[in-house]
C-alpha cells in the first residue's frame, strides 16, 4: 500500500491513500461498540459515519492505481513475478504480523484467559480464516487485507498479457462484472471493479490524451448500476476526482499518507483498547467525542512510531529487489 515510485503521476495519492485511513479510522471508533454498549449512542450519527468504512474501497482503487504505473515504471515482465510475490510479502506481512504479536501480547496482559487458538492465529497469519467455518478474523479488518494480497498475485501474474493485448476493457472487465454479478460472496469478485477503475485511472493518467480510456472508465462504472449501492458509487466518484481531476496536494496529508498502511492496521488495537477502558465508569469514563478525539490521536502516533520501527523497514526491504535488466 505504498507509492513505490515517485513521479509527476502519483505526487498527490499519499494524501488521497491518508484520507482513506482516516475514513476507515473514524468510522470505527464512531461506530465502535464496547462490552457495555455503544460510544456513540446516536444510531443516526452511526449509521453516517458508516460511510467512512467506502476508505476499504478508496483503497482498492488507489492500490490498482498505484500497481498499474509501478508496472509501467519497472521492465517488469511474467519472468520477474517470483521476485514480485516476494516484493510485495515484504511490503505486507512484516507488518502485518506484527499487528498479531501485538494483539496477542495486549490479550496475555489483559485479565482473563488468552482468547486466541493456535488455529485462528494461523489461519489468520495465511489469511485463510474464511476458508474455515466458525473461524473469525483477529480484527475485520483483516479480510479486506486478504483482497488485497489476492489482487497482487492476480494481477502479478495477468498484468503483462493484458498489458499487451489490450483486453483489459474488451475481454476482461464484462468477464468480472459477469462473474461478480453471479457470484457476490467472492470477496475478490465483488470488489475487483475497484481494482480495475485504478487500473483505468492509471491509463488515463499515464495518457491524458487518449480520451478513449474515460469512456472505459464510464462503461467500468456503468457495469455497476446493477449491483453496487449508491454509497459506493459516491466513493468511486470521490477517488476518481481526486486521483484524475483536482489532485489536491497537502503536505500534511501527504505525511500522514506515508504511514498510511500502519495506521490501517493499528488504529483498532490502540484506539479500540482506548475506547473500551476509558469511556466506563470504572475508569475516566469520557465523553464520546473526547474519548474519539484521544482515541484518534494516540492511534495516529502509535502508526507513526510503528511506521518507524517496522513498516519503514520492510519497505527499505522491497527497494532492495529490482526488475529492471
Amino acid at each position: 500500500m505504498n507509492i513505490e515510485q515517485k513521479g509527476p503521476y502519483l505526487s498527490h495519492i499519499e494524501g488521497l491513500r491518508a484520507l482513506a485511513a482516516l475514513m476507515v479510522m473514524c468510522f470505527h471508533f464512531i461506530s465502535f461498540n464496547t462490552t457495555h454498549g455503544y460510544v456513540v449512542v446516536s444510531e443516526n450519527l452511526r449509521t453516517y459515519a458508516g460511510f467512512g468504512a467506502q476508505g476499504v474501497e478508496l483503497f482498492y482503487i488507489i492500490s490498482g492505481c498505484v500497481i498499474a504505473i509501478s508496472f509501467r515504471n519497472t521492465s517488469y515482465r511474467f519472468v520477474d513475478f517470483p521476485r514480485y510475490v516476494l516484493k510485495r510479502i515484504l511490503r505486507i506481512i512484516p507488518a502485518y504480523y506484527a499487528v498479531i504479536l501485538l494483539i496477542c501480547l495486549v490479550a496475555l496482559l489483559w485479565s482473563g484467559p488468552f482468547p486466541y487458538t493456535a488455529k485462528q492465529l494461523f489461519l489468520n497469519a495465511t489469511f485463510t480464516v474464511d476458508l474455515f467455518p466458525h473461524q473469525h478474523w483477529l480484527n475485520l479488518i483483516f479480510s479486506t487485507l486478504k483482497v488485497e494480497f489476492q489482487f497482487y498475485i492476480i494481477i502479478g501474474l495477468f498484468y503483462p498479457w493484458l498489458k499487451k493485448y489490450n483486453l483489459i476493457s474488451f475481454v476482461i472487465v464484462p468477464g468480472i462484472y459477469t462473474a461478480a454479478f453471479f457470484y457476490p460472496e467472492i470477496e475478490i469478485l465483488r470488489n475487483a471493479p475497484y481494482f480495475i477503475l485504478g487500473l483505468l485511472a492509471a491509463e488515463v493518467l499515464v495518457h491524458p490524451e487518449n480520451r478513449l480510456n474515460w469512456l472505459y472508465i464510464a462503461l467500468c462504472i456503468g457495469g455497476m448500476v446493477f449491483d453496487y449501492h449508491p454509497e459506493e458509487f459516491a466513493i468511486v466518484a470521490i477517488a476518481l476526482t481526486f486521483l484524475l481531476v483536482v489532485k489536491v496536494q497537502s503536505r500534511l496529508l501527504e505525511y500522514v499518507g506515508k504511514f498510511s498502511y500502519s495506521l490501517y492496521l493499528v488504529h483498532g488495537l490502540i484506539g479500540g483498547t482506548f475506547l473500551e477502558l476509558f469511556t466506563q465508569d470504572k475508569y475516566l469514563n469520557l465523553p464520546p467525542a473526547v474519548a474519539i478525539m484521544c482515541a484518534a490521536t494516540l492511534s495516529i502516533g502509535g502508526a507513526w512510531l510503528f511506521y518507524l520501527v517496522i513498516e519503514k523497514r520492510s519497505l527499505r526491504w522491497t527497494k532492495m529487489i529490482s526488475y529492471k535488466r
